[in-house]
Parts: C-alpha cells; structure tokens; sequence
C-alpha cells in the first residue's frame, strides 16, 4: 500500500517538474501578475478651478468686475466733490445751537484745499439771530469723501469767533489757500455796529487748518451783517 501512495504522488511532481522545464525552455518567465494594474502617474484633466476672489475694484457682487475703480467713488451716493453747490448743505453743516434757530447757508466754494488733487468744498454758514447777527464759521468737506456722510476736515473762523464776531462777506481759494473777508467788532465797538474789517488766511498743512495770516481795518462806520 505505501509503495502505491508513493508512486502517485511522484507522478504530479514530475509533470511540475516537466511543465517548469518547458517554460524556461520557450522564453523568460513571465512576472507575477498583481492584483491591480500599476496606476500611470497624476496628469491634470478637465477644466481648471476658477478663481473665487474678487477682482480689484470689483463690487463684489458677482457682476464680474463692475465696481469702481481704485480711489474713485465709494459707490454709495456719489463723491461729494460731484455736487458742489447742489448739495443740501443745510442738512449737512452744523445745526444752530438753538430750537428752531435756522442755518444760513453763505457762501459754497469746491476747490481742491487739502492738496489730494480732488476739490473740497468750503462752506460758509451762519445762524439766523433775533437782534443782530450770528458770528460765521467756515466749514470745509473732503471732496473724496461720499455725498451721503461728508467728511469735515476742518472749521475755520471757530478760533476767532468769539472776539471778533466775524460775519463773512467773502470767501475764496488762492491756490491751496482758503482767503475769508469778514465785518466784525473788538472790544471797543458794539456788536450792533460791526465797524471792522478783517481779513483771514488759513492753510492745511500737517492734517489740519492753521491761521496763517490775521488782518484788521477799521471803516468808521457800521458795517452790513446779516
């Protein structure tokens, strides 16, 4: 019995034997076969990812870059530089300090002031009075800034206001300098008779409007205000 065992089995291994011979004898041995295909490396297909930020100046609203450009418009009412004496500017100086007491709009001059190369506007307001007159104040607005919030950058006449009473007369711009004439009073003469003639220069410089000049006449007389 063992004799039998042992002779069927030497049959499959000389045909393994056999089969191996006749593999090296054809040809080179094949490599293992893996379990998957080698993966060829990444290549980019398709469509490239768009670009999810904003260009500049672009309003940011997905219309694609119809915003304004850099330093221009701020896009919510228009630079104030645009509207000059259109604008409601008894709505956007200071009030009167008292109820009721309405503001006087004088005089409106747009030119460039503060050397940024837009025009600003200067303003100059007064308040109504029951007797005499109400003193003027110079009110000068960042021309780049939107019409619906003007910047104020400065008051002009406020430092001299309380001693010489100036009522403006006239108002313009010498190259960057804001030039003011006034009628108005000293210590010696009465408010009810403004006598004087002043003469004011003021000029940006350092972020903010300094006097630079502060000339007085007497005329003799009374002088209009109001």
């Amino acid at each position: 019995m063992l004799k039998r065992v042992a002779l069927l089995t030497s049959v499959p291994l000389a045909t393994l034997a056999l089969a191996a011979g006749c593999t090296s004898a054809g040809g080179p041995a094949q490599p293992p076969v893996s379990g998957s295909a080698a993966v060829p490396p990444a290549t980019a297909t398709g469509t490239p990812a768009a670009a999810t930020g904003t260009p500049a100046g672009d309003a940011g609203d997905g219309a694609g870059g119809s915003g304004d450009a850099a330093g221009g418009d701020p896009g919510d009412g228009g630079m104030l530089a645009g509207l000059g004496e259109d604008a409601d500017w008894k709505k956007i100086v200071k009030p009167c300090p008292n109820d009721g007491q309405r503001v006087i709009v004088q005089r409106v001059v747009t030119a460039d002031v503060t050397g940024d190369g837009t025009y600003d506007a200067v303003v100059a307001r007064s308040c109504e009075a029951v007797t005499s007159y109400w003193p003027s104040t110079v009110e000068v607005f960042d021309g780049t800034s939107p019409s619906t919030r003007p910047e104020r950058v400065g008051t002009l006449l406020a430092d001299v206001g309380p001693a010489d009473e100036p009522w403006l007369t006239t108002l313009r711009v010498n190259g960057r300098e804001v030039v003011i004439e006034a009628n108005g009073v000293d210590d010696s003469s009465s408010k009810g008779c403004a006598d004087l003639g002043f003469t004011y220069r003021y000029r940006f410089t350092g972020g903010s409007f300094k006097r630079v000049a502060r000339e007085v006449g007497n005329a003799g007389k009374c002088l209009p205000t109001g």
